[in-house]
Order: structure tokens, then C-alpha cells, then sequence
């Protein structure tokens, strides 16, 4: 009787120890993995660290050492301390990698040179036999500068530290705490989009820098576009598809480094107008019964010359149309020719008007 009580106690005795070992083998990988000490976090890492405890819990568990309700004990303490990391993730300031913003800020410039001189190019037009191809290598490169501009780039987010730790974890989470898997990989969206947006930013600056030889004068007049005439527009009666379409249009410009187009009431009038006539017609056209796009421009009281226009037709939002004519050698060299330096956008029933002008924009400024 007394053996039988010996080996029940050296049993239980045994599981403790086990379920303590799993308990101690899963917390430490995740504290180690997880903390948000950089100089923890390589030698935590290392691939000799990453497989050793999974492997020895595995084990652990195939060979009966450990039972599976005591991995749903170790998972719960586990959870209370993965939701913490997760809380401080969502709080966490993020700072963006200031030498690879640096680094990069040429490459976004030499990008704007090659975009343009493509997009310039008197080959990149329709009749052209190779035009697919012409499009598709202009396509890569816009991705490529839009990808770092807007700081989305693999060269600032898959390098950033705290993605790297949150990354860990997932892949852990998957294998022992599948339950709040979901809330990691909405926390690493989150992580994601906060990288890329600080990042932009930074970038933003470091392009715009007034001690910088980049284009001061461009600088200079967008910021006087955004900063003091943008904010007017909001209560101008100006549709919101237009003026979403505006920051769209002009937005593609800066990051181009060309100066932005001030948005003209009276061509977006003439826009408007032409906007619906088309609607109605269930057609589009420059030139037709409501004139051309000069006499349109004429009839509002536009004083302005040198008129350019872009029409379309069945486009949902102002990014979609905007789309359409990037993927159009026509508009869109109009939409990045600098002659132009104001526009007018018309919308009506999914019928799209561009009216570009010059000559007016700078006294929208005053």
C-alpha cells in the first residue's frame, strides 16, 4: 500500500514538474520573443533559440509527458501575457527609420525623373505597336515610387523591429494559442499602416527639406496650395467626388515633384456642365453640340488659356477614373504637363470632366 501511495505521489510529483517545464518553456519564448527590448530581440531570435522550446513542448506532449489540459492551462497564463503585449503594441509611438528615409530620398528622386521622361516619351501613345509594354514598364515604376512614398515600401515595414517581434508572435500564437491569432494579425494591420504613414512623412520632410537642393520653388507654391487654398474649397459648394478627385489628381503630382494645379470653380463649372450633357447623351466627346472645350471655358467667364480635356465615362469614384486615365498615354500626359497650372473637375452620374487651364490659378492664390 505504502509503494502503491509512493508511486502516485512520484506520478503526480512528475506531472507538476512537466506541466511546470511546459508552463516555463512557453512563457519564456514568448517574454523573450515578444519583449520590446531591441537588445533582447536578436540573440532571442537566433535560429538556434527559435526551435528549441517548440520542439522540446512537442515532445513533451507526443510522448505523453505532458496532457493536453495542462497545455490549455500554460496557454491561458500565456494569453494574459500576448494580450498585454498586444495592448502595449496598439499605445506604442512609432518611429520611423530616419537613415533608410534618408537613403531613400534619392532613389524617389532619380524615380520622378524616369516616370516623367517615360510618360513624355512620344513613343508612350496608343498607335504605338509596343504601347502595352510601354504602359506596363511606366505601371512598375509609379508602384515602385507609391510604394515608398506613401512609406508601404518592404524597405521600411518589413524591417522595422516591432513588426519583426509582432511577426514572432503570430507564427507562435498559430501553434499554441490559436484563439486570439485574429486580434495579432489585426494588430499587425494596425502596426503596418502606422509604420507607413509616420514613415511618409519623414519622407515627405526629407524630400522638402528648404536646406535641401531639391526644387524649393515646388515646395514652396504646394504648400501654399494645400496649406491656404485647399482648406477654402471644403465650403465652395464643391462636390465631394471633385474634391476628392482634386487631392487625387494633385497628390500624383507631388510626388512626381511637380507643382500642384489650383482648382478652378469656373472650369469645374464648364466641367460640370459637360459632365451631364455627356450623361445625358450616354456618350463622351471634346468637341460637339455644347461646344468645344475653349468656348465651354469662354462661356463661364474663364480668361485663362491654353485648354486641355480629359472625359470619361462610367467611373464609380475619383480614384477609379483616375486609373482609367493613368492607364491612357493622352490623359495622362496631360495630367502631368506642366503648362497647366489649374484645372476644373466636373462630375455627374459617374460621367467625368477634366478642364485643365493656365493663366488664372496663380490669382486664386491672393
Amino acid at each position: 500500500m505504502r509503494l502503491l501511495s509512493l508511486i502516485g505521489f512520484l506520478s503526480g510529483y512528475l506531472l507538476v514538474q512537466n506541466k511546470a517545464d511546459l508552463e516555463k518553456l512557453l512563457y519564456e519564448k514568448t517574454i523573450k520573443e515578444l519583449n520590446f527590448k531591441i537588445n533582447d530581440f536578436r540573440s532571442a531570435t537566433s535560429a538556434s533559440y527559435e526551435k528549441k522550446p517548440l520542439d522540446k513542448i512537442k515532445e513533451m506532449f507526443v510522448s505523453g509527458q505532458i496532457r493536453e489540459e495542462d497545455i490549455t492551462t500554460a496557454q491561458s497564463k500565456l494569453e494574459t501575457i500576448i494580450r498585454d503585449k498586444l495592448n502595449k503594441i496598439e499605445i506604442v509611438r512609432i518611429t520611423a527609420n530616419a537613415k533608410d528615409v534618408r537613403k531613400q530620398a534619392p532613389n524617389i528622386r532619380d524615380l520622378r525623373k524616369n516616370i516623367l521622361a517615360q510618360i513624355r516619351n512620344p513613343q508612350y501613345d496608343k498607335s504605338n505597336p509596343q504601347y502595352e509594354t510601354l504602359q506596363s514598364k511606366i505601371d512598375e515604376k509609379v508602384k515602385e515610387i507609391t510604394d515608398l512614398w506613401k512609406g508601404r515600401s518592404d524597405i521600411f515595414v518589413k524591417k522595422h523591429p516591432l513588426l519583426e517581434r509582432l511577426n514572432l508572435y503570430i507564427e507562435f500564437s498559430k501553434e499554441f494559442v490559436k484563439n486570439i491569432s485574429t486580434e495579432a494579425e489585426n494588430s499587425r494591420q494596425e502596426l503596418t499602416d502606422k509604420i507607413a504613414n509616420e514613415t511618409s512623412v519623414k519622407l515627405k520632410l526629407e524630400l522638402n527639406d528648404p536646406n535641401s537642393s531639391y526644387n524649393k520653388e515646388v515646395n514652396i507654391y504646394n504648400d501654399k496650395v494645400f496649406q491656404k487654398y485647399h482648406e477654402k474649397l471644403k465650403d465652395s459648394g464643391l462636390t465631394k467626388l471633385a474634391f476628392e478627385h482634386l487631392l487625387v489628381l494633385n497628390e500624383y503630382r507631388e510626388m512626381l515633384g511637380l507643382k500642384s494645379l489650383i482648382l478652378n470653380l469656373k472650369l469645374t463649372k464648364a466641367g460640370y456642365n459637360h459632365s451631364i450633357a455627356m450623361s445625358k447623351a450616354g456618350k463622351i466627346w471634346h468637341d460637339g453640340e455644347d461646344g468645344t472645350p475653349l468656348s465651354r471655358a469662354k462661356d463661364v467667364g474663364f480668361a485663362g488659356g491654353v485648354i486641355g480635356e480629359n472625359v470619361a465615362m462610367g467611373y464609380p469614384d475619383a480614384q477609379a477614373v483616375f486609373n482609367g486615365w493613368a492607364h491612357s498615354a493622352g490623359h495622362h500626359k496631360n495630367m502631368v504637363n506642366e503648362t497647366f497650372n489649374c484645372i476644373g473637375v466636373g462630375e455627374f452620374n459617374s460621367s467625368w470632366t477634366q478642364h485643365f487651364g493656365a493663366g488664372e490659378g496663380m490669382k486664386e492664390l491672393n
